[in-house]
């Protein structure tokens, strides 16, 4: 029986994944790659969860809004582009996960 190798150490192994798997192994990572990096974990999207709000963030001058308090309308969580954003109480459309902090 051939001996078992580490996918992540085997070149010749990564290179014979098929395309779709290499796209979901992909985005699991970058969903992983999010996740370390926000401070809300997108399993933490409960319905009825109290949230600060921040309805906007400079990046340039790293100054945002006075906080908004409000709570989260639906367990659904959206990937837009490369944010993760979901439904709350107060604002019309979807609030990328990052703009919110549980109180």
């Amino acid at each position: 029986m051939a001996r078992l190798k580490c996918l992540t150490f085997d070149k010749a192994g990564q290179d014979a994944l098929s395309p779709e798997l290499k796209a979901k192994m992909k985005a699991d990572r970058d969903r992983a790659r999010l996740i370390d990096s926000i401070g809300l974990i997108v399993t933490d999207v409960i319905a009825g969860t109290k949230v600060n709000y921040y309805p906007w963030f400079d990046k340039q001058t790293n100054t945002c809004a006075d906080p908004v308090e409000s709570y989260i309308l639906t367990t659904e969580v959206f990937q837009v582009g490369r944010e993760w954003t979901c439904k709350i109480k107060g604002v019309s459309g979807l609030v990328s996960i990052n703009h919110l902090q549980i109180r």
